[in-house]
């Protein structure tokens, strides 16, 4: 805590840093020649030359450039998911996620009959990759 009986005004904090000006504070001979000479053998450490850096080949740099392995994995998975619903139609697509919610739904395609039984809706091998399947047909 301030000591508040010590109260100072302008004229005594002058006075203050007019003897903070007036006193010069010089270095020794001895502390000036340490510096110097730890100056010089940091000097010396720099003049050593550093290892030659290891070239890396085309693959190590592509994979860099793209951000490691662990944005590869997913560039190799969005490619693979890209290139499977490619392959299938739309229609495969909104087949397959109507049936993982439980709800029916009706194909046009040839392959797909649609049999209802008691409300249940079953679907044939081909109706998983119609897309591939209706590439093929000539016509």
């Amino acid at each position: 805590m301030a000591d508040r009986d010590l109260m100072l005004d302008d004229t005594d904090l002058d006075a203050f840093f007019d003897a903070a000006r007036e006193a010069s504070v010089m270095p020794t001979g001895d502390l000036m020649q340490r510096i110097i000479a730890e100056a010089d053998a940091q000097g010396a450490q720099r003049l050593v030359p550093a290892a030659p850096a290891v070239k890396r080949g085309l693959f190590a740099t592509a994979l860099a450039a793209l951000g490691g392995w662990v944005s590869v994995a997913g560039l190799a998975t969005a490619t693979v998911a890209g290139i499977g619903i490619g392959v299938t139609s739309p229609a495969t697509v909104g087949t397959l996620g109507l049936s993982a919610l439980g709800l029916s739904a009706y194909s046009a395609s040839a392959s797909t009959q649609a049999t209802s039984a008691a409300s249940d809706t079953t679907y044939g091998e081909t109706d998983y990759a119609t897309g591939f399947y209706d590439l093929a047909v000539e016509g």
